[in-house]
């Protein structure tokens, strides 16, 4: 009995928020809804890759109107090749955060260590919710073909986002 009574109210639920929908109320019948499904909007991500402790400067202004454009997050993954120099890393990514936040554009940080076509690659194989990967290009490792990293692109097409790189 508790399971019909259940499903009866939701379905009440759902009538109610059609019938507010229907008479251009949209916010209160997301409310309604929401009481019964957990709705959340798949907000999109825009990745920056940052090989070694140095970001450049065009990479930030390109990602900073790319996220204000498409209302999206931004996923920094900066990947340095020895652990002890995380700290020059991160000093270096502290004025650039304080501009990003105030500009009001959501930033997450992440470290890795080792190879930067690996580990970029590896953080984006099980992500879905990547729009657009900016990779950089510095002048102190060979320049890689077309300067994308082996397999970025390739997968990046199966998943349907885009691949940019800033140098």
């Amino acid at each position: 009995m508790g399971k019909k009574r259940k499903i009866r109210e939701k379905f009440e639920d759902i009538m109610r928020a059609v019938t507010f929908a229907e008479a251009g109320e949209f916010d209160t019948a997301r409310e309604i809804v929401s009481k019964h499904w957990r709705i959340q909007e798949k907000r999109k991500t825009v990745l920056l890759g940052i090989e070694g402790c140095e970001i450049e400067s065009k990479a930030i202004l390109y990602v900073s109107n790319l996220c204000k454009r498409l209302d999206a997050r931004l996923e920094m993954l900066q990947v340095i090749p020895k652990r002890k120099l995380l700290k020059n890393a991160r000093a270096n990514l502290s004025p650039i955060l304080s501009v990003l936040e105030e500009e009001k554009i959501d930033v997450r940080v992440v470290h890795r260590f080792g190879s930067y076509e690996k580990e970029i690659f590896k953080y984006i194989e099980k992500r879905r919710d990547i729009q657009s990967v900016v990779c950089t290009h510095t002048n102190q490792s060979p320049p890689l073909k077309k300067d994308i990293p082996k397999g970025l692109l390739e997968h990046c097409e199966k998943l349907g986002c885009t691949v940019v790189v800033v140098s």
